[in-house]
C-alpha cells in the first residue's frame, strides 16, 4: 500500500497534476480514485539526467517511457495490485478500460526460489498431518487412555489448545509461504480493452 499512497499524495500536488486529464487512473476498493499518473517531473524518484541516460544501454533506457506509463508500471509491479479495483487510461477524452490480471510465468514458477518455497509449504503440510495423526493416535489408544486418566483431565487440555494453536499457526505459514511463491512465481499483466 506505500507505494499507492506516495502515488496518491504526489498526484494531490497541484503542480503535478495534469489539467487535460489525460494518463492512468486506478481506483482502489475502499473508493478512493488516484490518478492521472502524468506530469512533466518523472515520479517518486530523482530520474536520470541526460548525460547519463545517454551512456545507458538502449536496452537500459528510459526516456522511450512516459511519466504516466512509468508511474503506472512501478504500481503494477508492486504489491499495491492487489488493492485496486478497476483501473483505465483516458487519453484525448476518450476512456480505455485497462484489465490487471496476475499470471504465473513459468521461467520464474520452475526457479529455485520459487521451488524452495514450495518444498517448505509441502514439509509443513506433511510436519502438520503428523501431529494430526500423532493426536488421533492419543484418543483412540487405550493404552493411553489409561495414562489419561492418571495424568489428569488438566494435561488434555493443554494438549487440545496445544493442537488448536498448532492449526492457527500452520494456516497462518501456509498462507504466508503461498504469497512469497506467488510474489517469486507471478507477474501483472495490463492489457487496454
Amino acid at each position: 500500500m506505500g507505494l499507492l499512497r506516495a502515488l496518491e499524495a504526489r498526484l494531490s500536488d497541484p503542480d503535478v497534476s495534469d489539467k487535460s486529464g489525460d494518463g492512468y487512473y486506478v481506483r482502489t476498493k475502499d473508493g478512493r480514485k488516484v490518478g492521472p499518473m502524468v506530469g512533466a517531473r518523472w515520479p517518486l524518484f530523482s530520474h536520470p539526467s541526460p548525460m547519463s541516460r545517454a551512456n545507458l544501454s538502449p536496452k537500459h533506457r528510459t526516456d522511450r517511457v512516459s511519466p504516466s506509463e512509468y508511474q503506472f508500471r512501478n504500481l503494477q509491479k508492486s504489491e499495491d495490485t492487489a488493492e485496486i479495483a478497476s483501473a483505465w487510461r483516458m487519453a484525448g477524452g476518450n476512456y480505455y478500460k485497462v484489465e490487471l490480471r496476475r499470471g504465473v510465468v513459468f521461467d520464474r514458477a520452475c526457479s529455485c526460489k520459487a521451488c524452495g518455497h514450495v518444498c517448505e509449504l509441502l514439509i509443513i503440510i506433511v510436519c502438520f498431518l503428523s501431529i494430526v495423526g500423532v493426536f488421533i493416535f492419543l484418543i483412540n489408544s487405550k493404552v493411553m487412555e489409561k495414562e489419561r486418566k492418571k495424568t489428569g483431565e488438566g494435561t488434555w487440555l493443554l494438549l487440545e489448545f496445544m493442537l488448536g494453536l498448532t492449526v492457527v499457526m500452520v494456516i497462518y505459514t501456509i498462507r504466508t509461504l503461498f504469497k512469497r511463491w506467488r510474489k517469486v512465481s507471478t507477474d501483472v499483466f495490463a492489457s487496454e480493452v
